[in-house]
């Protein structure tokens, strides 16, 4: 039949081609939908990771007041419980108060830590909030400051 009709043979022959051509086309298509898929979903994912860095930052820098009015008043007690308060409402992992006279650790949402040495980062200025990045983990310090002079140093720290 083919051979008697040369008509059948082109539109077959177009048929055929038309085929192959969509195939690549898709194929293309599905290709580059999947890189800018991945692509925004970095881009989200770093965007909300920067998002939640920023908002532990804010609630240390918050939680550092209640801190400093119950130094102040020397209420050891309640700084317990806002400790315990904070690491489980903000998300934090670990939430420690260092003592900047004899940079010890006064408080600590981990009791193992607390009465231990405290080894001030060489990249971390401890007079304003300082945040610091490293692959699995963030930590924030935040200075607490008393009338006239630092009272001691808010350690925030939670793994990505």
């Amino acid at each position: 039949m083919v051979t008697k009709n040369p008509f059948v043979a082109i539109l077959l022959l177009a048929l055929i081609v038309m085929f192959i051509w969509f195939s690549v086309k898709i194929r293309s298509e599905r290709r580059t939908f999947i890189k800018d898929k991945n692509e925004l979903i970095a881009r989200n994912a770093h965007q909300a990771d920067s998002i939640r860095v920023k908002n532990i930052a804010f609630a240390a820098k918050v939680f550092s007041w209640s801190v400093r009015s119950e130094m102040l008043r020397g209420n050891t007690e309640n700084l317990n419980q806002l400790f315990t308060v904070f690491i489980q409402e903000s998300g934090a992992d670990l939430a420690q108060l260092i003592n900047t006279g004899n940079n010890t650790i006064v408080l600590s949402s981990d009791k193992k830590y607390e009465g231990t040495k405290f080894e001030k980062p060489a990249n971390v200025n401890l007079n304003l909030q300082t945040t610091t990045t490293v692959p699995a983990r963030v930590t924030v310090y935040t200075p607490v400051m008393g009338f006239n002079k630092e009272i001691g140093i808010l350690k925030v720290e939670f793994v990505r």
